[in-house]
């Protein structure tokens, strides 16, 4: 009778694992949408599954405790931020007051609070299992494996010239002009798929042991990183490498030879498809140079000089007047200002996380967000080559509706260890 029980309590604990690890792995899949393109927004996983697994996952926690917990312990530095996230979420919704657009400033709020909570709920619930590394290993093995899929399914549809349509699901690719394909995983942009893979391959390094299956998975998510063509992500995954590699305590707990080799069996692969392709088909739907124009060029009409003259008109913006230097043009009313950039883009934004609060909520918000995002780096999180990296990436993204941004905050500022 006690196996029996025990079986059944290990087969609960296996279930409730998989679950969190799914949810980690699809925390970005905004190509599935459970609306099938008929409801007001994409209706993604992250979205559905969240409340229903925060359910599961307290009737699971009562269960395995035999009673209702009437105190909730956690660390202090937890409580920090949640006071800090509290502060920060409650002056965003000042500003969306002050903003031109009271309908989409008052949407894209409630979607950053239903963000933070899910994400800050989820994590609590994962920490009382005690068995965190397991839920970040098994999700950085699945989020992987789920961009891989969804990666070769849009270059597959991108080579067959015609518009595969899946239901609930969007498979077509990106692309630089009709030249090359850029798949972005289970995301709908290159750079936000590329950042997901950066984040699934730091949990497989941190929190497995050596062996074929890591290298396995860090050498696709250093192609599919690459495939991505996303100068913000790749940066991102270089400068969470450089900090490893060169921060002698993380170094430490890591396998340096096995980190190399996962470097080299990557290097390898990519110099396999250089020689064996098809180059002279391939020449002929691909022009290089215009592709590395596109993708490196400073050029005003280029990717990175649009982003550089979006930074400095939010500056510009920022200091224009008291009212928006203390309360924002308001959350959600970045397109108000940028028409002229943008015309009729209702979703028009400044494309930096950093900017992107400073001009629209306000120069304390932005001290709470800086305070939120890096007070991990001086406490020496285990997260901090992932967090350096994606504050190299708030530079020239915003990501401050996206929850696997939301999900590193949280983790880095728990007491976790690899």
């Amino acid at each position: 009778m006690a196996s029996s029980t025990y079986d059944s309590q290990n087969r609960s604990s296996s279930l409730v694992i998989a679950l969190y690890a799914i949810w980690i792995a699809v925390i970005g899949a905004e190509r599935v949408d459970f609306f099938n393109g008929t409801g007001p927004f994409i209706l993604t996983p992250f979205l559905v599954f969240s409340p229903l697994l925060i359910v599961f996952g307290a009737i699971a926690s009562v269960v395995r405790q035999k009673s209702i917990p009437l105190v909730i312990r956690t660390e202090n530095n937890v409580i920090q931020l949640a006071v800090m996230l509290t502060i920060f979420v409650g002056l965003v919704g000042v500003s969306v007051f002050f903003g031109e657009d009271h309908e989409l400033g008052i949407k894209r709020y409630i979607l950053l609070v239903m963000n933070i909570s899910f994400v800050a709920l989820i994590t609590a619930l994962i920490s009382q299992t005690g068995e965190y590394k397991r839920v970040l290993l098994l999700g950085g093995y699945l989020g992987i494996s789920f961009s891989a899929l969804f990666s070769i399914i849009q270059v597959m549809n991108w080579l067959s010239g015609s518009q595969i349509i899946v239901p609930y699901l969007s498979v077509e690719s990106h692309t630089i002009g009709v030249l090359v394909p850029r798949p972005s995983g289970v995301s709908l942009d290159p750079n936000r798929g590329g950042l997901l893979v950066v984040i699934y391959c730091f949990f497989v390094l941190f929190f497995s042991t050596p062996s074929r299956t890591r290298t396995f998975f860090l050498s696709s998510g250093a192609v599919l990183l690459i495939s991505s063509l996303s100068k913000s992500a790749i940066i991102t995954g270089l400068i969470a490498l450089a900090v490893i590699l060169f921060n002698s305590r993380i170094r430490s707990t890591l396998r340096f030879e096995n980190i190399r080799k996962g470097i080299l069996v990557s290097a390898v692969l990519v110099l396999a498809i250089l020689i064996f392709a098809d180059w002279g088909q391939i020449s002929s739907l691909i022009d290089y140079e215009e592709v590395l124009t596109e993708r490196f060029s400073a050029d005003e009409t280029s990717s990175g000089g649009i982003h550089l003259s979006l930074i400095i008109r939010g500056f510009d913006i920022f200091v224009d007047s008291l009212k928006n230097f203390f309360v924002g043009v308001g959350f959600g009313s970045a397109h108000t200002v940028l028409q002229d950039f943008y015309p009729g883009n209702k979703y028009a934004n400044f494309h930096s996380t950093y900017i992107a609060v400073m001009v629209e909520s306000g120069f304390i918000s932005l001290l709470f967000f800086l305070l939120i995002h890096f007070l991990p780096v001086l406490r020496k999180t285990s997260f901090l080559p992932l967090l350096l990296g994606i504050a190299f990436f708030n530079i020239f993204y915003q990501l401050i509706l996206e929850p696997a941004f939301w999900l590193t905050v949280v983790l880095s500022w728990r007491n976790w260890r690899y």
